[in-house]
């Protein structure tokens, strides 16, 4: 029983130093972002959590106090009660209602400035998901919807009960965006693998392809190939979301098509007359991958996903 009493006090003290130095990091990491940070901080505070971490670990390694297997439960404590002081002390500092309307200021002004796919892209740079995270779940969905309504001019909804009906909507583009907007795109693919069987996906796509003018359907292949021709790396696996590879797939339509005259550009993509063909091009090479990855378990592999037990988030 003292070994117990001894370990949980031994593992609270090091949570402290491991606490701040992980707050440190954080600090670090925001450098090239617009999140506020201390001068100092940032600029010495991943060195200090090397150093504050270090000494931790030398202190579980060669602790003087005799506990035996009880470190197990100190090096425990030390890393989660750690990693909660670490973020609440982030919270304190940062969590409040200026940093959010800063933030979304930002969102306004990048859409202005340089549209809408843009707009999204040095956001997540500048305000990282990772940062995002740390905070309390109603703060992150406030500030997602102020986002969203700052580039896309999207209103919370109330009622959501046909977000999983996008076609049959009158803006399917937005729906798709307001609901997955900073989702992995391989996590949508990875979300109708578990779901749906090969043939439901293969047939969802092809029914999908038939219900386009007959000119989109004569190139679809050739559209499909160039899609595949730009996912085809695992760095975009691993980073690319939703909101991005929407914009990257609808380039390739726009030039590949020669719709110009109606999307010239990512944000004519939003108008209410192009909604419905801007997600049904979105969505056909989508539906294809996932009915690829389906069928194919080495493609899966470099895709980052698994087919298995239905998790989305």
């Amino acid at each position: 029983m003292t070994s117990a009493i001894l370990s949980i006090l031994f593992g609270v003290i090091l949570s402290i130093i491991w606490g701040f130095g992980s707050w440190l990091k954080w600090q670090g990491m925001k450098n090239l972002t617009i999140i506020p940070s201390g001068r100092l901080t940032t600029k010495y505070g991943e060195k200090i959590n090397f150093y504050a971490k270090g000494i931790c670990f030398f202190l579980l390694l060669f602790t003087p106090i005799r506990i035996g297997w009880w470190i197990l439960l100190s090096f425990a404590i030390m890393w989660f009660v750690g990693g909660w002081i670490a973020t609440l002390i982030e919270r304190i500092l940062y969590c409040n209602e200026h940093n959010m309307k800063t933030f979304i200021f930002a969102a306004e002004q990048y859409t202005k400035e340089k549209g809408f796919k843009y707009a999204t892209i040095i956001l997540k740079q500048n305000v990282p998901k990772w940062w995002i995270k740390l905070m309390p779940l109603s703060w992150q969905v406030k500030l997602s919807n102020g986002i969203k309504t700052a580039i896309f001019g999207i209103k919370p909804r109330i009622n959501k009960q046909h977000e999983k009906h996008f076609g049959k909507t009158e803006t399917p583009s937005f729906d798709f965006i307001d609901e997955f907007w900073d989702v992995f795109y391989r996590k949508l693919i990875e979300f109708h693998v578990r779901k749906h069987s090969t043939k439901f996906l293969s047939d969802a796509c092809m029914g999908e392809t038939m219900l386009l003018p007959k000119r989109f359907q004569e190139k679809m292949a050739d559209y499909i190939d160039e899609v595949n021709k730009k996912i085809c790396t695992t760095y975009y696996w691993e980073t690319t979301d939703c909101t991005q590879a929407f914009f990257d797939i609808l380039e390739i339509a726009i030039e590949l098509f020669e719709i110009n005259n109606i999307m010239d550009t990512s944000n004519d993509t939003f108008r209410p007359e192009n909604q419905k063909l801007a997600f049904s091009l979105f969505w056909i090479p989508t539906l294809n991958i996932a009915s690829s990855a389906s069928q194919d378990r080495k493609q899966r592999k470099f895709m980052g996903i698994r087919k298995g037990v239905r998790v989305f988030r």
